[in-house]
């Protein structure tokens, strides 16, 4: 018996032993980050646009936070096909990363844009930057109640109305169009030239960012009639959303934007790069920065940015009339 105790307490300290040899046993969550190298987020607009601006706080804050430069590349063209495509065939090793415009989800819907979201790993959401509607301040349109007026009291097809195609503009134009059964005058604006169409009376009104109406409210130029959001904005109180006037919301006017990584990524990868992202939207300076640009940081699992992509895709294409592909 006292042999058999001697043995088990022998069998016992060789175990303890050896699981002390090889260390802690590792995480099933374990993360990694980009340390090895610069990390570049490539981003489908020309530098000085306000998506390049918004990245390139994101990108200054990681840089500060990790000590890894990450460097936004512009790569512009085709609605962001080209930027995209470069993204998707890059090495899937974490160190490109690619920055997921507003309108990717419509482009996709018109066929303007081939590189699907699915050929990505979706990392976060990072951005949410609202739509709203402009008049100029001189107008008769002192409400949105009187721009619905005005419309319903011109001949069809003749209201002047300005989108520039492909933008999220064309997202509030379709959702208008949607609700109220308008047949407008379609204005098609240049994206250097929009708000010289408002100023110069060529079109009545036009739906575009905030970050973009900002500076022609501020002047004085422009009057802000209703905002694209689910509740008024803390900058814009007196403004009254779209849902409380139509009565229902319209998820293809939610402007958010992602980082997404190539296929094939490595979940823990995706997951560090995640964990990056949830730490800069802890410090109060960034959210200050983002938000004196007109945008409101978010920050989501690879999971719930997946899903928020695949059901704003799904609704674009009931608009366009094509059948959504599953997974």
């Amino acid at each position: 018996m006292k042999m058999k105790k001697h043995l088990t307490l022998l069998l016992a300290m060789a175990l303890i032993v050896t699981l002390c040899s090889f260390g802690p046993v590792a995480s099933a969550e374990e993360i990694i980050t980009p340390t090895e190298k610069d990390v570049t987020m490539i981003v489908g607009s020309n530098a000085g646009g306000t998506t390049d601006l918004a990245a390139r706080v994101v990108a200054k804050y990681l840089t500060e936070l990790t000590g890894v430069n990450y460097n936004v590349t512009n790569i512009a063209g085709t609605n962001g096909n080209v930027a995209y495509s470069e993204g998707a065939a890059a090495d899937p090793d974490g160190y490109t990363l690619t920055v997921q415009s507003a309108n990717w989800p419509m482009c996709l819907a018109q066929g303007s844009v081939d590189v699907s979201y699915e050929e990505f790993e979706q990392i976060s959401m990072m951005w949410e930057s609202f739509m709203a509607m402009a008049v100029r301040t001189d107008s008769k349109y002192e409400t949105f109640e009187d721009v619905v007026a005005a419309i319903d009291a011109t001949k069809p097809g003749k209201f002047k109305y300005g989108i520039f195609q492909g933008s999220p503009m064309e997202s509030c134009y379709l959702a208008l169009v949607d609700h109220y059964g308008w047949d407008l005058h379609i204005i098609d604006l240049d994206g250097g030239a929009k708000a010289t169409e408002l100023l110069g009376g060529r079109i009545e009104c036009y739906c575009d960012s905030i970050a973009s109406l900002r500076p022609y409210v501020e002047s004085g130029d422009f009057r802000l009639v209703g905002v694209w959001a689910d509740e008024r904005l803390e900058a814009y109180p007196d403004v009254p959303t779209f849902p409380e006037m139509m009565g229902e919301s319209y998820n293809i006017t939610q402007q958010r934007y992602g980082l997404n990584a190539p296929k094939g990524t490595a979940p823990e990868m995706v997951a560090g790069i995640n964990d990056l992202l949830e730490q800069i939207y802890e410090n109060p300076d960034f959210v200050e920065e983002m938000r004196a640009l007109g945008f409101e940081p978010m920050h989501s699992t690879p999971e719930e940015y997946t899903e928020f992509f695949s059901e704003v895709v799904s609704r674009f294409n009931d608009f366009y009339g094509k059948e959504t592909k599953e997974g």
